[in-house]
């Protein structure tokens, strides 16, 4: 809510500034938000005008952040033919943004394609500085059945998503670590890396990852405690 109010108040003041460009970034502001609790049909139609309006205005700042959203949220949609073509215009600007990031951002498409080879291609010469590469490149090693490679990315990722206060992407390493543990039938330290991903997603309205962790933890529970297996079960409904 704050945020959606924050950006709401840097449009209105942008308005009145006569600030188009900033007014382009706190509306790709508004659509993240939209992105971030799962609603990616109506971000999608935020970022893609934020596009249009970012080349019409010429400002190479606002599009380079618009195309890097409109193709995360086609990708979390699901149109992988969109996030592709976003992604690899983006890539084609020479500017604001490093080859590295853009890798990261290519892999993360391919990771969500479940092509693990394209996708460890661009995320092994993506930014290693942030934590959102190391989660990617945990899930992609995990999906490969090598769970020492995961477990060391996602490790990895923590303490630099910590640092960024990115929280959301803090949650997803930790379902990385449950799953990896609850495939290793080790159902203590499943449950709980889970939980502590259920109550990131839960405090700030990740959908996605509370049905995420809510489902991980109904199906560790189900061996060891039907009770607690049924109410994770509800809450991720």
């Amino acid at each position: 809510d704050s945020a959606m109010l924050l950006a709401q108040q840097g449009k209105k003041l942008a308005m009145e500034i006569n600030y188009p460009e900033g007014e382009v970034l706190c509306e790709a502001s508004i659509g993240s938000v939209w992105w971030i609790i799962g609603d990616y049909t109506r971000a999608n139609e935020i970022f893609l005008e934020c596009v249009k309006s970012s080349e019409q205005l010429k400002d190479t700042f606002s599009l380079v952040w618009s195309l890097a959203w409109l193709t995360s949220g086609y990708r979390d949609e699901g149109n992988f033919p969109e996030a592709l073509k976003y992604c690899i215009k983006g890539m084609s600007i020479p500017k604001i943004w490093s080859a590295k990031v853009w890798n990261t951002l290519m892999g993360s498409i391919y990771q969500a394609m479940n092509k693990a080879d394209s996708a460890l291609f661009y995320l092994l010469r993506g930014d290693v500085d942030d934590g959102y590469t190391h989660v990617l490149t945990g899930h992609t090693y995990a999906s490969l059945g090598n769970g020492m490679r995961a477990t060391e990315h996602y490790r990895k990722s923590i303490p630099l998503l910590i640092s960024a206060n990115n929280f959301k992407d803090l949650a997803d390493a930790y379902i990385g670590l449950a799953r990896l543990h609850e495939k290793g039938n080790k159902n203590d330290s499943s449950i709980y890396y889970a939980k502590k991903g259920f109550s990131i997603a839960q405090n700030a309205s990740f959908k996605k990852w509370v049905y995420e962790t809510g489902l991980i933890l109904a199906r560790v529970y189900e061996k060891v405690d039907a009770a607690e297996a049924l109410h994770y079960f509800k809450l991720s409904m």
